[in-house]
């Protein structure tokens, strides 16, 4: 599995750096950088890589076959931050507060 191309978000991206070493101790010899969550999506489609994903992006990729899950039982659980300015705008506080309120709705808490 090092040795296969992996694909992550960033440089500060250690998803799947953490998933190799939790699956075989090993860490990612070759790496794509793909800084854009649909594109990230599309190169694993491309067969360019493998990568994680959220399980809400993955949508019906895997029942149309476009992508396999090589460990149907392994996750990892990610916090998510939301940062903003305590001077916000009441616009940013809009956008902000309805962010949260779908997070509620549409993600797992850990």
């Amino acid at each position: 599995m090092a040795q296969l191309p992996c694909l992550v978000f960033s440089e500060y991206d250690k998803l799947q750096h953490q998933f190799l070493a939790d699956i075989n101790g090993s860490t990612p010899e070759y790496m794509h950088i793909y800084p854009s969550s649909e594109g990230f999506k599309q190169a694993m489609i491309a067969g360019l890589g493998y990568g994680l994903l959220p399980t809400l992006q993955l949508g019906d990729s895997l029942q149309k076959g476009e992508l396999v899950d090589l460990f149907p039982e392994y996750y990892i659980d990610t916090p998510l931050y939301w940062h903003y300015w305590q001077s916000e705008s009441p616009q940013l506080k809009a956008l902000r507060k309805f962010a949260m309120q779908v997070a509620a709705n549409r993600l797992e808490p850990i």
